[in-house]
């Protein structure tokens, strides 16, 4: 009897593991997802498909182009990259002074269970393309030498509308032809980090899925603990999946 594993991480440091016997029944296919993805602007995505294992199929599934390029963020006086106006205006003087052109940007950071909404202010410096990263680079480096503290940002990390680009991978498991459970794994340790492919490694896994996030705000020996969990693996784990295709 051979033994397979579907493992994925939760929170950089858990593990789904599915174990698996061969399979008995003739493979049945499980069609991609016709639903068309919010990917913003419309284009038709490149997908690439991939057999894993019979009843597991990978897809590599591109669109998009980019439209967001790179900026320097000034960071405040406590170390975040955004605070209130008067402080954020005071942070511009220095940029100011520094000879350079800052600009002074709203965020609001929109309500969640434990937070009411806040408005922040954030300072930045310039805008290069997706290619001249380097650019970007050569401002941060003019500006520490000036005696502020800055970093270079990713606008499309911003969480703001984009046009991309996309890679996103996606795994189809027909439970027709896959026969086995899902367990979840919190990998080598529950208080540290770990890679997704590590523990794919460690369990000589078929396929990793990373399942949610960890907490980043407690002591960094503590920064692997989970916030997050996918709450269909612990169903599964508990039971039989249910007879019908499963796209994760």
């Amino acid at each position: 009897m051979s033994r397979r594993t579907l493992a994925g991480g939760l929170a950089i440091a858990a593990a789904l593991t599915l174990t698996a016997l061969p399979a008995t029944a003739e493979q049945q296919s499980v069609r991609f997802p016709s639903a068309k993805f919010p990917l913003g602007a419309r284009s038709v995505p490149a997908k690439t498909m991939t057999a894993v294992a019979q009843g597991i199929d990978l897809y590599d599934v591109k669109a998009g182009t980019s439209t967001d390029g790179y900026t320097v963020s000034i960071l405040m006086p406590n170390g975040r990259d955004a605070g209130s106006l008067s402080t954020a205006e005071a942070v511009a003087a220095e940029v100011e002074a520094a000879g350079e052109t800052p600009s002074v940007q709203e965020v609001v950071r929109p309500a969640v269970a434990d937070a009411p909404s806040q408005t922040v202010y954030m300072v930045r410096v310039g805008l290069w393309s997706l290619k001249d990263k380097k650019k970007a680079d050569a401002m941060a480096k003019k500006l520490k030498e000036a005696g502020l503290k800055v970093k270079v940002d990713y606008l499309g990390d911003d969480g703001a509308k984009t046009t991309g680009p996309w890679n996103v991978k996606v795994a189809l498991i027909d439970v027709r032809t896959f026969r086995g459970t899902y367990a979840a794994s919190l990998g080598a340790s529950v208080a540290k980090r770990e890679t997704v492919s590590s523990m794919v490694k460690a369990r000589k896994a078929l396929l990793g899925i990373n399942g949610g996030f960890f907490n980043i705000h407690t002591s960094p020996a503590l920064r692997g603990e989970p916030s997050a969990r996918p709450s269909w693996a612990a169903s599964c784990s508990a039971r039989p999946c249910p007879a019908a295709p499963r796209s994760c």
